[in-house]
């Protein structure tokens, strides 16, 4: 059944609605079901996969790289698994510069660019490196300039080999590819705008009663649905229901949540409370621009 039918238009249109990985092996870094010169052969039967990272990079990071280490299964369906050491079977390395010794390593080395993240707001950088470690032939490197710009950086990934953001929302299957490669090459990205993110519009009765019917209440098991398709859409910040509601005091275990994944938390008067005096508060402006 659909999961997301509360959800505003405002988010259906921010966030795209499927994910396919790309079908001509055109451009660095891209998924295609064949091999080409200096491709990294990403998904093999019998063959395990490993994403490392460091054990003293931040738990989004984590959460991220357990996150694609399913969303890899489920295209592929063979062994992929989250190691914290560099090892023979390592096909992505993931960090955050300054907290993944790997990728500073690399850095030192010369072996990874990482030029263009200097100071960087949330950006990525991902590049298919030959013999980034002994005994590994070839891996994808993927370096954020901060915890979200690693983040962002895993999630594309699964984004490439199509699992679609709304893959849990939306009931979206991912689409099986036993076989595939990234093709050589260096990619980065950026945001252009800072904030990026939603209100909820419909917090009652839609949210509410969906939260209350499916996980118990609006509390850190709903809020952990909408962080993860927010993080997979590479938005970063989101204004909590306030209808009768407080994030902060309905369920503590919601903001220490908010700040283990990464996301960023705002709140605001609703408009409807403040206009009746002639102004028209950050709620409402929310509301009618995102309603």
């Amino acid at each position: 059944m659909m999961r997301h039918l509360f959800l505003s238009a405002a988010l259906t249109a921010l966030i795209p609605s499927v994910a396919s990985a790309a079908p001509d092996c055109s451009g660095p870094v891209v998924v295609c079901e064949r091999a080409m010169p200096g491709a990294l052969s990403l998904l093999t039967p019998g063959r395990v996969a490993s994403i490392v990272i460091d054990p003293r990079d931040e738990p989004g990071v984590a959460r991220a790289a357990a996150d694609l280490v399913a969303d890899l299964k489920a295209v592929g369906g063979g062994d992929v698994r989250l190691s914290r050491d560099v090892s023979s079977d390592a096909t992505i390395i993931a960090g955050t510069l300054g907290h993944s010794a790997v990728i500073d390593a690399l850095v030192t080395a010369g072996k990874l660019d990482v030029s263009d993240l200097a100071g960087q707001w949330e950006g990525y950088v991902e590049q298919v490196v030959d013999n980034p470690a002994p005994g590994i032939a070839r891996a994808l490197v993927i370096a954020g300039s901060d915890r979200r710009g690693t983040i962002f950086g895993l999630y594309d990934i699964s984004a490439k080999v199509g699992v679609s953001p709304w893959t849990w929302w939306a009931d979206v299957p991912a689409r099986r590819h036993p076989i595939l490669y990234l093709t050589a090459g260096r990619v980065a990205d950026r945001p252009v705008v800072k904030y990026r993110g939603i209100f909820i519009n419909d917090e009652e009765p839609g949210f509410g009663n969906w939260a209350r019917t499916k996980l118990g209440g609006v509390n850190h098991l709903a809020y952990e649905k909408v962080f993860n398709l927010l993080l997979r859409s590479k938005a970063n910040f989101i204004w909590p229901a306030m209808w009768g509601k407080s994030l902060w005091e309905d369920d503590p275990a919601s903001a220490p949540l908010a700040q283990e994944m990464g996301m960023l938390l705002g709140t605001s008067v609703g408009g409807h409370v403040l206009s009746h005096r002639g102004t028209v508060g950050l709620g409402g402006l929310l509301w009618a621009i995102l309603g």
